[in-house]
């Protein structure tokens, strides 16, 4: 067990920053990181805050900068807001399908999701992020049974605001994809993942959270954009997306 656990270390900031400087230089392209704080308000409450080794981390590194590889996403406002305070780096407004940020549940303010994908919320998020980051199905709802419904006006809305959007999270696999897209019998075959990407790239859609990043830089590859923002997910806590905060 010692030696198990001696072997599969969780790697630190540290370590994934030189990780993507060491991979930047192999490969001759950037390579960017996405730390998410997680919890933030609950880590806070317990004497271990994220917001500022994260800080300090960055600043050490010499990435504090608009342009920065670093681009830092949360589902909770008071954590990106405490992070624009001391840094320049891109920061992401990650958004649920349903309720609201944990901060603002806890701070009494009754502000849910829904309220931020209006045009008067995506102006406040636009006071202090660069992105928003909301699940796919805010851009192309899923009808009750599982094809695809009308496209909102999210992604527009977001573009009107100053935002970029960025949606989550696509995977291959049928059991993932509207019902239109699904190939072969069982749930885990691949279907036409690409024909989803290709539906939010006609929206106006900036970037994805995938499983599958080749399919994403694939996809839009494909439409001449950059696809420099593919970007994989990582650090599931198995919980369902919109629980995440």
């Amino acid at each position: 067990m010692g030696q198990r656990a001696r072997q599969y270390q969780v790697l630190t900031f540290q370590e994934v920053l030189d990780l993507a400087k060491g991979l930047s230089r192999q490969y001759g392209r950037q390579v960017g990181v996405f730390p998410e704080t997680k919890h933030p308000t609950y880590f806070r409450s317990i004497g271990l805050p994220l917001e500022e080794p994260l800080i300090e981390t960055v600043k050490r590194n010499g990435l504090d900068r608009p342009n920065s590889p670093v681009v830092v996403p949360s589902f909770e406002p008071s954590s990106l807001k405490r992070v624009a305070k001391e840094l320049r780096v891109p920061l992401w407004q990650a958004l649920g399908t349903t309720g609201r940020p944990y901060d603002l549940t806890a701070a009494g303010d009754p502000t849910t999701y829904a309220d931020m994908m209006e045009p008067e919320g995506l102006a406040k998020i636009a006071q202090y992020a660069r992105w928003i980051g909301p699940d796919k199905s805010s851009a192309i709802p899923v009808n009750p049974d599982g094809g695809w419904g009308t496209p909102t006006a999210l992604v527009s809305d977001a573009h009107k605001a100053g935002l970029k959007i960025g949606v989550y999270t696509f995977r291959s696999e049928n059991q993932y994809l509207p019902l239109q897209l699904r190939r072969g019998q069982a749930p885990t075959d691949h279907g036409d993942a690409l024909a989803e990407y290709r539906a939010h790239l006609d929206l106006g859609v900036d970037a994805f959270v995938t499983d599958y990043p080749d399919a994403a830089v694939l996809a839009k590859s494909e439409r001449g954009k950059p696809n420099e923002l593919a970007q994989p997910q990582q650090f599931d806590n198995g919980l369902p997306d919109e629980g995440r905060e």
